[in-house]
């Protein structure tokens, strides 16, 4: 949902708390428990097909003699993360004192480590042979590059989890997988995950879909609970909104904070529930000439989320979760937002899944959703999973996909449009690395008896050197069909389905408005240049510069939805002015994420008339601090 109209439906109450009509009694859902289905490894041979070079495994170890491991079970990882080892140190001799040995493979401690005992950096003379340690890192060709070093109440289990680099069949009773540049023998004892464990743990990821930042399940409440949430800290000034080229200059400042709250339940393998509150508090600190209808201060308290999820129904790869939930999609183009929906789905092949969802408002966005319901049809084809040979190894994920989205509304205006779309992500590996990202989209259907016959498309690559800085360069192109009079059927000027938000990132940690953080307009009636550049020197910060280029297609007014409180061009040019962003990360720093984005806009000739009309421009500064629990 886009930022600005995220709250405009919520309600707003001073005087307490309101009462949501959302689906409460689904946490009280039960189902049958089902034991997870794992393989013995009866034919050794086909369980040593099974493991896929270059995937995540998760491997629990046990010693079997000096140095040597032995795999107790394996299981997939998420395919993004830091590699993982816990275990004993089991060596402190090595070329520095920066190096030890965990389980018998190589960690590497270096100026950016942090521990948990309070020497930053830790060095080898800080461990002793025999001590329990939990690292988290990044992988290099032999050994693990450490990024947190934990010594503090850890489990007692040993595990190691990273990318299967090598696998060295031996015999029919064993063979070796190479994880970290440390063998490890798995044999007839060893508990494989099935083959679709992999592509499954995935599709629930996605499904599931809680963020990303929390470090963790959370707080455990009982056997089945868990307490996760965040809180983060804002402060937005931003002037001249207007583009006026006066001493009459709007401003404003605004000062907010949002708390989250996140209870999930995990009763089975194939029974799980969320419940998702949130409030939201914005403050003007200082409002000077802004338009009347300008709203500036918000005090909401609403549940987000609210669902039950049915996982592999009847032992079949089908899924089912009802209630409020979060739709989204790696870049929010199609959706984003918090909505009422059955939604069924299906994975197969390892590499197929298929989405169904019926959206039916119990609290509409808007009025102008108030009547509407939507059906929903997204599947998308791993084709990274099933290529093989030079042309498989390129692709670290490459995914293709295709949607349809129908809306319905039984009121006199008949507002139904139809989407249909197609899609394509993926990045690549090596030295100089991509990341791209395709969308088209046709428009049809009728609002207010007028027929939509319109397109658009978004393409675009982040090319990424795998050097110090990993500095990276990335173009982009957006286009978003126009008509000159769009209140005559047909109308060939593009609309989005308005869940979209228009949100994500290029090679750095730190997301933002990827068309422009003060323009920020829908994809209608327009074409977006974009040219980006970024650094990004550690895993966890990164810095990127975008200058956008917009134009319209058509000679039309008023623009469609932007942030910009002149949304008016005067009809005498197509060029709409330009805007640089200066975007600062930092995530997962001891469960803090912060972000600054610096941004400025310079209005077009559209928007002026040399002699008469002046223009200047739009300025808007973000900070953003959030710590997550």
């Amino acid at each position: 949902m886009r930022k600005h109209n995220q709250y405009l439906w919520e309600l707003v109450n001073s005087g307490g708390i309101p009462v949501s009509r959302s689906l409460l009694w689904l946490l009280f859902a039960f189902g049958a428990v089902l034991p997870p289905t794992y393989a013995q490894a009866g034919d050794l041979k086909a369980d040593f097909e099974k493991l896929q070079i270059n995937s995540r495994v998760e491997v629990e170890l046990e010693f079997v003699a000096d140095s040597v491991l032995r795999a107790e079970s394996i299981k997939p990882a998420p395919k993004e993360g830091k590699d993982k080892l816990r275990g004993y140190v089991t060596s402190l001799q090595g070329p520095t004192n920066n190096w030890i040995e965990v389980m018998g493979i190589k960690v590497k401690l270096y100026e950016e480590t942090v521990s948990d005992f309070g020497k930053n950096p830790p060095t080898a003379d800080d461990f002793k042979v025999g001590q329990r340690i939990y690292v988290k890192g990044r992988p290099r060709e032999n050994y693990l590059k450490a990024k947190e070093v934990l010594i503090k109440n850890l489990k007692e289990s040993n595990e190691v989890t990273g990318t299967l680099t090598e696998k060295i069949w031996r015999n029919k009773e064993s063979f070796w997988i190479v994880i970290l540049g440390k063998k490890i023998i798995v044999d007839r004892k060893t508990d494989i995950a099935s083959t679709s464990e992999e592509f499954k743990s995935e599709v629930y990821q996605r499904v599931i879909d809680i963020d990303e930042s929390r470090p963790g399940l959370g707080l455990a409440l009982g056997d089945l609970l868990f307490l996760s949430g965040g809180l983060e800290l804002n402060t937005t000034p931003q002037r001249n909104y207007s583009l006026q080229n006066d001493t009459l200059k709007d401003k404003l400042v605004q000062a907010g904070g949002i708390l989250d709250l996140e209870l999930s339940g995990v009763y089975s393998e194939h029974l799980e529930s969320f419940l998702k509150t949130r409030w939201l508090v914005e403050r003007a600190i200082t409002r000077e000439r802004l338009p009347p209808l300008v709203e500036t201060s918000q005090n909401v308290f609403r549940v987000r989320e609210v669902w039950v999820l049915f996982k592999d129904i009847g032992n079949f790869p089908f899924g089912l979760k009802i209630g409020r939930q979060d739709f989204d999609e790696p870049r929010e183009w199609l959706y984003d937002a918090d909505l009422d929906a059955a939604r069924l789905y299906a994975y197969f092949f390892d590499s197929w899944r298929l989405e169904l969802a019926w959206i039916k408002h119990i609290e509409p966005p808007s009025d102008k959703y108030e009547n509407t319901s939507d059906i929903l049809f997204y599947s998308t084809w791993d084709t990274h999973r099933i290529l093989g040979g030079p042309i498989g190894s390129l692709f670290k994920e490459n995914q293709l996909g295709v949607y349809y989205l129908r809306r319905f509304d039984p009121s006199s205006r008949n507002w139904e449009p139809r989407w249909l779309g197609l899609r394509m992500l993926g990045k690549t590996r090596g030295l100089v690395r991509f990341k791209y990202w395709g969308d088209l989209a046709f428009l049809r259907g009728e609002d207010k008896g007028r027929k939509f016959e319109s397109y658009a498309a978004d393409f675009g690559s982040s090319l990424i050197f795998n050097i110090r800085f990993e500095p990276s360069l990335t173009f982009g192109y957006a286009l978003g069909s126009g008509d000159t009079t769009p209140k005559i059927s047909p109308n060939k000027s593009f609309e989005q389905t308005g869940y979209e938000d228009n949100y994500g990132r290029f090679n750095g940690v730190a997301s933002f408005k990827y068309y422009g953080e003060i323009f920020d307009p829908e994809l209608s009636n327009m074409r977006v240049f974009t040219v980006g550049v970024g650094v990004k020197p550690g895993q966890i910060w990164s810095l990127d510069l975008i200058y956008h280029k917009y134009r319209q297609v058509e000679l039309a007014s008023p623009l469609k939805d932007t942030d910009l409180y002149n949304q008016t061009p005067l009809l005498i040019s197509k060029e709409l002015g330009y805007e640089l962003d200066l975007v600062w990360g930092i995530e997962k720093f001891k469960n803090f994420d912060a972000k600054v984005i610096l941004s400025y806009f310079s209005p077009g000739e559209a928007f002026e008339v040399p002699g008469f009309i002046e223009t200047s421009g739009a300025y808007r500064q973000r900070f953003q601090v959030e710590y997550n629990f």
